[in-house]
């Protein structure tokens, strides 16, 4: 989870120096941890970032 977190933060710091302004936002699911489940996130990433894909379809 934090690999993701982590992974999205620098995507979006490597992004954020373009002239396109445009964002979007995409919800990072919490899942469980060991001691019960996790709060889901909210990031906002650029327009051509890449949607996530469902697991059955990879």
């Amino acid at each position: 989870m934090f690999k993701k977190v982590l992974f999205c933060a620098i995507l979006m710091l490597a992004f954020s120096c373009s002239k396109d302004d445009c964002t979007k936002t995409q919800t990072l699911y919490g899942g469980y941890g060991p001691y019960g489940p996790l709060p889901d996130k909210t990031i906002e990433v650029p327009c051509d970032f890449s949607d996530p894909v469902p697991i059955g379809e990879l």
